[in-house]
Parts: structure tokens; sequence; C-alpha cells
């Protein structure tokens, strides 16, 4: 989904081959928790529950 959209079932894939860097998310409006995985030419941010979770998967992306 698109930057704002929420999605309560998955909406696609992410390419993890293609990231190039994960950070804690820059975009103004992001949820608590998010991530911002970067891509050659897409930025995707991800919504984590917790500070924990957001760590963890920010971590295992990086280690792929």
């Amino acid at each position: 989904r698109r930057r704002g959209a929420v999605a309560s079932t998955p909406a696609g894939a992410v390419r993890l081959d293609d990231v190039v860097e994960v950070t804690a998310s820059v975009v103004p409006d992001a949820p608590p928790h998010a991530i911002d995985l970067r891509a050659t030419d897409q930025l995707f941010t991800l919504a984590a529950d917790s500070d924990a979770d957001m760590v963890s998967w920010a971590l295992a992306i990086q280690r792929l």
C-alpha cells in the first residue's frame, strides 16, 4: 500500500534483495515504531507494534 494507507491484510511484497538502507522512519506522518526500507527507486514504510519489534525487524532485514 502507499503511504498513509493502513492494511489489515497483506498488500503485496517488498523484494528485500532490492533494499539498500533500513532506518527509523523519516516520513513526517509515519506511525509510531515505523522503519523505512529504501530500495533503489522506492521507499517503503513499515509500522511495527512496538519499539522492540521495530528494532528486531530492522536488524533482521539488515542481516539479509
